[in-house]
């Protein structure tokens, strides 16, 4: 009976195991800055000029007051959405 029971929380460690998510993956869709196309985008993006980014992604666009998405974030640009964007800042896709 005790074999039993070991191999039962056997399995439902390994089951455990195999049902954790895997590493986070880059938003599925293009984000557009300034007419620059990012494929697949994940990460932090620079904004040195005024800027108009247009989201065609699956994930919400943050757009940070500091560069190298530093600082709070100030709007958002959602999925299927297009905003300008204010220089000296940046925008980060998770």
């Amino acid at each position: 009976m005790r074999r039993i029971g070991t191999a039962l929380a056997a399995l439902a460690a390994a089951l455990l195991v195999l049902a954790a998510p895997g590493p986070a993956l880059a938003a599925e869709g293009i984000l557009v800055i300034n007419g620059v196309e990012h494929d697949n985008p994940r990460g932090c993006f620079g904004i040195p000029q005024p800027s108009f980014v247009v989201n065609d992604t699956d994930t919400p666009v943050l757009v940070h007051a500091g560069p190298d998405c530093r600082g709070p974030f100030v709007d958002v640009v959602e999925p299927g959405r297009a905003k300008p964007v204010r220089p000296g800042g940046s925008v980060s896709v998770r």
